[in-house]
């Protein structure tokens, strides 16, 4: 099985997994990625945070190449893999948004 780390910045600091979860794949990472991030808003929610908007998840394969991003809003966020490919095709095939 796959692993997967689950980094996430507030747009100031990262706050680095390193640990991982072994998961079944895509599917399962996507609804890790949905729980952490509700996870991470709640247990903020008492410091009366109100904007999100720099918030994001980053998920990671073991080669710490990254694989997905996604806002606090539960949207992905742009960006380009090594070789130039955009990932939003692979976005919108995991059900997390379409393409801005």
């Amino acid at each position: 099985m796959p692993r997967y780390y689950f980094h996430f910045s507030d747009g100031k600091h990262t706050f680095t997994d390193r640990v991982g979860l072994e998961l079944t794949g895509f599917a399962d990472m996507r609804s890790r990625v949905v729980s952490h991030i509700r996870e991470i808003k709640g247990a903020l929610s008492e410091h009366r945070i109100q904007d999100w908007t720099n918030w994001k998840l980053v998920v990671t394969e073991e080669s710490q190449v990254t694989i997905l991003e996604v806002g606090f809003d539960l949207k992905p966020k742009p960006f380009t893999e090594i070789d130039g490919t955009s990932l939003f095709s692979a976005h919108q095939r995991m059900g997390l948004g379409a393409k801005p």
